[in-house]
């Protein structure tokens, strides 16, 4: 017996269908961006490295100091069989010890400037190794569900997103003192979950500065603690905050407040969550008073063992 359209919708298969591709789309999309988030701090280290270089290049090229210590030797080769009297009585030659004394603070300087140039470019080439090191880590794709150690776990997470944070001032600051040592978890898709959710509070916090309002320290803050027998991680940022008759929604699939918003990010983060047998909300006191994206799973389910 074929129904109709109507009587599907009635029986949610039409509401399954959709969520379901929308969760399809929410979880590719979590690992395409996770993705392009890592080869964008690479190439911003990247950059780095080249703009230090390509400076280097330049100022060995130019050779300036090089060129005006030739022409002291040439001065002095010209008067070697009295340059004795060259450098005491000559208005030229008289110059010639504070010309090289001048020369060597230069060169120094020089020197100084071209050291740091080279260690600012190896800095950002360990940084790229250590993005690379991060994101073998991350493991994406992987579904199974390993032992890990908490803190390096979630430290993980933030650092994918080190850039945005470092580029717009924002302090991510991150509290284990009172979370398990160790967890068993999917951490690849624990790790998009800290992605979407971190993110969403650097575009909270965007978001408040754009409303030209008083100054704040911009901060994202990660605490994980254990009450009542669950393991809670809650993300608070000090954004622009959640409208109360947004908290119910936040997590719906297509949902956003934003202009470019595909709401697919938190409902990614729930996803995982709930699929994990967890749980997840939102709280916030309202406009510009920040907000906390609370995580909690039971206790038993995810200690290892």
């Amino acid at each position: 017996m074929r129904l109709s359209m109507r009587e599907l919708d009635r029986a949610g298969v039409i509401r399954q269908v959709v969520e379901g591709r929308l969760t399809r789309q929410a979880f590719a999309q979590g690992r395409l961006e996770v993705i392009d988030t890592v080869l964008h701090n690479i190439g911003n280290a990247a950059n780095s490295v080249a703009t230090g270089v390509g400076t280097l290049r330049e100022r060995l090229r130019s050779r300036k100091l090089r060129s005006r210590l030739a022409a002291v030797a040439v001065a002095l080769d010209a008067h070697g069989d009295d340059w004795l009297e060259y450098l005491r009585d000559d208005p030229q030659g008289t110059q010639v010890v504070p010309f090289l004394l001048a020369l060597d603070r230069d060169w120094t300087q020089e020197n100084a400037e071209l050291l740091a140039i080279t260690e600012r470019a190896t800095e950002r080439v360990d940084r790229i190794a250590e993005i690379l090191r991060t994101q073998q880590s991350l493991d994406i794709g992987s579904t199974e569900r390993k032992t890990v150690r908490v803190e390096r776990t979630i430290r993980a997470g933030v650092r994918i997103l080190e850039e945005s944070l470092t580029a717009q001032g924002i302090a991510a600051r991150v509290d284990c003192s009172g979370a398990p040592a160790e967890v068993a978890l999917q951490e690849s898709r624990f790790h998009q979950m800290l992605v979407h959710i971190v993110r969403n509070g650097i575009e909270a916090i965007a978001a408040r500065r754009a409303t030209g309002g008083p100054g704040f320290d911009a901060a994202v803050e990660i605490v994980t603690r254990i009450e009542a027998e669950q393991w809670f991680v809650d993300v608070t940022d000090n954004g622009i905050g959640i409208a109360p008759e947004y908290l119910d929604r936040l997590f719906t699939p297509g949902f956003t407040t934003k202009d470019e918003g595909s709401g697919l990010g938190l409902h990614c983060a729930a996803n995982y969550v709930i699929g994990s047998g967890g749980r997840i909300e939102a709280l916030s006191d309202g406009r510009n008073q920040g907000a906390t994206i609370r995580s909690s799973w039971p206790l038993r389910a995810v200690l290892p063992g």
